[in-house]
């Protein structure tokens, strides 16, 4: 807060009434992003009391496509308003707009599994699976967000990973319980806003700044794409009596370089242990 106090001072957010630029460009008002959904799905037991299977299959068309904030340049008024009447001693920066803009067309599709299996009473496994992807027509120049005649991953900030998996194998008894659990996240490249995790992107920039990993950007540290990691966690417990449970978890055993967010750090092995004691 104290590094941005000075910038957002002047700087005005939000695009409710449309923008006049001090160049004349107009950045109009805020629509509602429009979606046409198409799912299909089956959820039941395939096997009774055994194996149940919860899976979707879905297609979004999105139009009014909503940018991330992004700045977009100074403003002189707010829909009809001179700016200074909208803000007065807006800062330095002389009302400098960041705002969310509607622009172009982008499907996006994708699919969710989810199997249980029991074995038996005591013993059961759970896989679930994600796939994420979307398609944009690159000659729609629509489409073009950041202006640089060019239609690429910069201007559909999508910021997920295609792929993720997980798979837990889970025990409970009377006396005793405990879970394996295995998460894999495959990596992806995030920007938005003022924030990058990317690998290196020969011959592009961002905000100005050669997308370069583990390297300086613009207004932050590229420590490189998010995800690309599998994380396993192991728990065990012991019911001492109905009353009185003893248990503990090793949280990412192999201590894999669990990133998830940016210019965080990442995440090592984490133990815990508990001690929980029902009245």
């Amino acid at each position: 807060l104290n590094m941005y106090g000075d910038l957002f001072s002047g700087l005005i957010l939000g695009n409710a009434e449309g923008f006049t630029l001090a160049d004349g460009t107009k950045i109009e008002k805020q629509k509602v992003e429009k979606i046409q959904t198409f799912e299909i799905g089956y959820k039941g037991q395939l096997l009774p009391n055994r194996l149940f299977l919860d899976a979707n299959a879905y297609y979004n068309i999105s139009t009014d496509f909503l940018s991330p904030v992004t700045v977009v340049g100074v403003t002189t008024a707010r829909g009809d308003t001179p700016i200074d009447q909208v803000q007065s001693g807006y800062g330095a920066f002389g009302g400098l707009v960041a705002t969310y803009i509607n622009f172009g067309k982008v499907n996006t599709y994708g699919a969710d599994f989810g199997v249980n299996y029991y074995f038996n009473d005591n013993i059961s496994l759970d896989l679930n699976y994600s796939y994420f992807n979307y398609s944009v027509d690159e000659n729609d120049m629509e489409n073009d967000f950041n202006k640089d005649g060019e239609v690429n991953d910069l201007d559909i900030l999508v910021n997920a990973p295609k792929n993720k998996l997980s798979l837990g194998l889970n025990y409970a008894s009377d006396k005793w319980f405990g879970t394996i659990f295995m998460r894999w996240v495959e990596a992806y490249n995030y920007y938005s806003s003022f924030q990058i995790a990317s690998e290196t992107k020969p011959g592009w920039t961002y905000r100005g700044t050669p997308i370069v990993e583990n390297a300086r950007s613009t207004d932050a540290w590229n420590y490189g794409p998010l995800g690309g990691f599998v994380n396993v966690d192991i728990g065990l417990g012991y019911n001492i009596t109905d009353y009185l449970t003893l248990s503990g978890q090793v949280t990412n055993l192999f201590d894999s370089e669990v990133r998830e967010f940016t210019a965080s750090p990442f995440i090592g092995r984490l133990y815990s242990a508990e001690v929980k004691f029902k009245f």
